[in-house]
């Protein structure tokens, strides 16, 4: 007679000969462990697809905010350089005929001060009351509008300049006549100054006139 007893998870068979067979249980914990290992290892492959997908997501994120912010910079630079072209435009093209306009007008201002200024003290005490204030109210109305006008050309920073020194300086200046001398150590040298220079920061609008001697190599 064959009978049968439990032992853990086994059926043991016991037969005549009193040999015994172990046969697995069905759904046993081998094919549960395979089940699992291959669900891991499918979770571990997607979430390493993921991960690289992320990875490469904010590769080309950086990349991209990597390139605007180079645009940015390049817009930029070409704002400021449009910026920089329309003022000089504006200096050249607007601005800068208003300033040689209002520095003929002072020009032509303190030349006739000055020969009003002159003629009032060759002529002396031959000249009558009348005309003699006359003459000095000139001068003072003269240099009244001169400065004037040299105030309006200082607010867009116009200034007034005289080259320090008494050696002429082509960068600065410019001749008007040229005065003859005998001795070589005047050459170079100013010999008068007729009208003052008008600069803008560095940029000069007018040179300063003068007369400058020259070495006379005739008889």
């Amino acid at each position: 007679m064959i009978t049968h007893r439990p032992v853990g998870r086994q059926v043991i068979r016991h037969g005549k000969a009193g040999e015994a067979r172990a046969r697995p249980h069905s759904g046993g914990l081998g094919s549960v462990l395979v089940a699992l290992s291959q669900q891991l290892s499918a979770v571990v492959l997607e979430s390493q697809a993921q991960t690289k997908q992320a990875r490469e997501g904010h590769s080309r994120v950086m990349k991209e905010l990597e390139d605007l912010s180079l645009g940015k910079h390049v817009l930029e630079g070409m704002a400021e350089q449009a910026r920089v072209l329309q003022e000089r435009f504006h200096e050249r093209e607007v601005l800068l005929p208003v300033f040689c306009s209002l520095i003929g007008i002072a020009d032509r201002l303190r030349r006739e001060r000055a020969r009003l200024a002159n003629l009032a003290r060759r002529c002396g005490q031959d000249l009558e009351l009348e005309l003699g204030l006359t003459v000095r109210h000139l001068v003072s109305a003269r240099k009244a509008d001169l400065e004037e006008i040299e105030t309006v050309l200082a607010n867009f920073g116009v200034e007034v300049f005289r080259h320090p020194g008494q050696d002429f300086n082509a960068h600065v200046q410019t001749c008007v006549k040229p005065v003859p001398v005998k001795h070589g150590q005047l050459t170079g040298q100013i010999a008068e100054r007729l009208l003052p220079g008008y600069q803008r920061g560095e940029e000069i609008i007018q040179a300063e006139r003068v007369n400058v001697y020259v070495l006379n190599n005739g008889s």
